[in-house]
């Protein structure tokens, strides 16, 4: 039965990324013709430095930083929902390769621990208005908690905030 379940889900979910997929290209197609492969080295490098390297994310420092470790925690998170719908099916399988390597539990754990120091330095410098920033790298490391997502990303935040004084054990 979750077998059936899980693939349903996943047809779901590749439906509408289909329909997704072909809205935006209807809506690349419709846009003026342009000279995007007179340069393709260039091109790539530099798209490399801004989507990769985080490059403008970094122009302000602390809320570029959370940003970046949101992003690669997205990108090392991601075979983490891999293996659990994997798991889902046959508890006794995972991902070849790299859901047997001890390297990467240790690199989720650092994104678990980034969560905690990110949420240490909103309440220490309070920097409230990055509560959704938080939000995000919550879910990243597997929260599902909707009463914690949606305080973190609406409402006015304080010194004391609940959320907060959870993550960081205080009283």
């Amino acid at each position: 039965m979750q077998a059936i379940a899980l693939a349903l889900a996943l047809a779901v979910a590749i439906a509408l990324f289909g329909r997704r997929a072909w809205s935006l290209y209807r809506l690349l197609r419709s846009g003026k013709p342009a000279a995007r492969f007179d340069n393709v080295p260039a091109r790539a490098r530099a798209e490399a430095m801004v989507v990769v390297g985080q490059s403008k994310l970094l122009q302000r420092l602390l809320p570029g930083l959370m940003h970046a470790a949101i992003f690669w925690g997205f990108l090392v998170l991601f075979p983490t929902i891999v293996i659990a719908m994997i798991g889902a099916v046959d508890a006794h399988s995972t991902l070849p390769w790299l859901g047997e390597q001890g390297w990467y539990a240790l690199l989720v754990d650092v994104f678990a621990v980034l969560v905690l120091t990110m949420a240490t330095a909103i309440y220490d410098n309070r920097t409230f208005g990055d509560l959704p920033i938080l939000a995000d790298a919550l879910e990243d490391v597997g929260c599902d908690s909707e009463e914690i997502l949606r305080h973190c990303r609406g409402g006015e935040h304080h010194r004391g905030c609940w959320v907060l004084d959870l993550l960081l054990g205080k009283e």
